[in-house]
């Protein structure tokens, strides 16, 4: 089967801008900017599906298929429930068919068509070379919101200072710190999320199988109160250069305030919606951003040798503020895991219990509920019996690159730590009877009577009916690993050929370049063998060689 998307945009442009610098007194500096700007963009396009494609012959069979009746067939002998050898339901084929191999993959890419404008303006004075302060403000239009025209426009601003302490008197003695600026900085800026509108939408699904005629279905209800999203941040910096701009680098302290988040709103029922997207949630970030380069040993020349490495580190810590929580299941908490107090990647896990030795349920699964008690199906209890099992995304990212150059040849090696994260992989499912298909490995160690471990049963020490497979172990505690590691992203060796061979031929610059990219981590710190970026095998390194001449 070949299946083919062809997407068609056309997008367009239009901005006017004035600018303004002057400066006066030999002391005052003055510039600004101030314009306006228009957009307007369209995307649609097409999807096909070609069965029996041979790429060879370039022939397909497609022709040969009724898919308008397919998509109707509620039941067909081709699709039957074979458990144990016997032949026990069949399956609606339109589901199992014709939705699901071919119903995504054709037709056509819905077309979306979208205006925007935008007016801007910004300004900054500087006095002395020493102190600067500055102001932007911009409102920006969508029609995506509208319906309420309080929320059509969105004014946005920030305004910051900035100190240049290398340009004051005292610090002319200094003669080690060449530069050091210290900045501040607040300001509001905005997001449109696309998906929400704030009109009544609704989305053809195809055919009716009782009637044949087409329907659609309404896939948005109208909210006119739909705003933007809105980040208040707080920034304080500071931008150094020392010891002959030997060090050099930059400092920041952030405080990132979401309002305004989009977020699902649970209805009354009779609204005929359970829920809608509205502006309900608040999100803060808090962090530190550090950059830093330092020449250890400082190149004068092509044939001396240099030595420079930089470092960045980044911590964050984010909480969600504010979030309207419906969930009083726990499957409830677990597909919609945010939570006040709690990071916007948050994991909710089911608490393992071991494994039931009671008649008639050995080898399945147990979790624990309420009040000490367990159960080999919690889904349905209280989030009260749910665990936090920490949050998928970094809290701390360090990235560090040391490069060295002598005589025309350079290296680079630039390494990344991840840490303060977890993971969940390699669940251990229950599972009903004996699978038709492949069996996890982890089977092997799989509980009976005279191997009592922590792994489910399988077979006549499995689940008994397929009802009672529950989707527990898939979000359990027993699945949650560190996902901190060390790897390095790339290593770069590359030669610069001297100009004085490039120069008779009319070359300015040649350069050679051999690249590894992602080699085997260095450290994992979870001991199951699994990639805490794939979730599973590591990615291929891979190789590459590059010849670069500019004329």
């Amino acid at each position: 089967m070949l299946q083919t998307t062809n997407n068609k945009g056309e997008f367009w442009t239009a901005r006017g801008q004035v600018n303004y610098s002057r400066s006066f007194f030999d002391r005052h500096e003055v510039s600004a900017i101030a314009g306006l700007e228009f957009r307007e963009t369209t995307t649609n396009g097409t999807q096909s599906v070609i069965l029996g494609y041979d790429e060879n012959l370039q022939t397909g069979v497609s022709q040969t298929v009724d898919f308008g009746i397919m998509s109707t067939l509620a039941n067909s002998p081709y699709f039957i429930c074979t458990t144990r050898g016997r032949n026990e339901a069949t399956y609606p084929a339109n589901s199992y068919g014709y939705s699901y191999y071919f119903s995504d993959y054709m037709g056509l890419v819905l077309e979306q068509h979208h205006r925007y404008a935008s007016g801007y303006a910004n300004i900054t004075y500087t006095y002395d070379s020493r102190y600067n302060i500055f102001g932007s403000f911009r409102k920006d239009y969508a029609d995506v919101y509208g319906l309420n025209s309080r929320f059509r426009g969105k004014p946005l601003w920030s305004a910051g200072a900035g100190w240049n302490v290398h340009n004051e008197n005292f610090a002319h003695d200094l003669t080690w710190m060449n530069f050091l600026k210290l900045r501040i900085s607040y300001g509001v800026t905005g997001n449109i999320y696309q998906g929400a509108t704030s009109y009544l939408t609704a989305k053809t699904d195809g055919v009716n199988i009782h009637t044949k005629l087409p329907y659609a279905t309404i896939s948005n209800p109208a909210n006119p109160n739909l705003k933007w999203e809105q980040n208040r941040t707080t920034n304080i910096g500071m931008d150094f250069s020392l010891l002959n701009y030997r060090l050099r680098g930059s400092f920041d302290y952030y405080n990132k305030v979401g309002k305004d988040i989009f977020s699902r709103k649970t209805l009354d029922a009779t609204a005929g919606f359970p829920s809608m997207n509205a502006n309900v949630a608040s999100i803060r970030n808090r962090g530190i951003e550090l950059a830093v380069s330092y020449d250890w040993v400082a190149p004068h020349g092509r044939n001396c040798f240099g030595w420079t490495t930089s470092m960045t580190l980044a911590h964050n810590r984010n909480i969600v503020t504010d979030v309207e929580t419906p969930a009083t299941k726990a499957w409830e908490q677990i597909s919609t895991p945010f939570k006040t107090g709690y990071p916007v990647s948050a994991i909710w896990s089911y608490k393992f219990a071991g494994i039931s030795e009671a008649a008639g349920q050995e080898g399945q699964t147990l979790w624990e509920i309420e009040n000490g008690g367990t159960a080999h199906n919690a889904s349905t209890h209280s989030v009260e019996i749910l665990e936090y099992s920490g949050q998928r995304d970094p809290k701390i990212n360090v990235g560090m690159e040391n490069s060295f150059r002598w005589k025309g040849m350079t290296l680079s090696v630039l390494m990344a730590y991840y840490g303060g994260h977890k993971m969940r992989a390699l669940a251990e499912y229950d599972v009903y009877g004996i699978p038709d298909s492949s069996i996890a490995s982890y089977f092997l160690n799989a509980w009976t009577p005279e191997n009592r471990t922590d792994t489910p049963g399988i077979g006549r020490y499995g689940c008994q009916s397929s009802s009672s497979v529950g989707s527990e172990a898939a979000s359990s505690n027993k699945a949650v690993h560190d996902a901190d590691f060390i790897k390095i992203r790339n290593i770069v060796l590359g030669y610069n050929l001297p100009e004085a061979w490039l120069r008779k031929y009319g070359i300015n610059n040649c350069q050679l370049q051999f690249q590894i990219n992602d080699p085997k981590a260095i450290w994992v710190k979870n001991n199951i063998g699994i990639d805490p970026e794939t979730l599973g095998h590591r990615g291929r390194s891979s190789y590459v060689f590059g010849l670069n001449i500019n004329l």
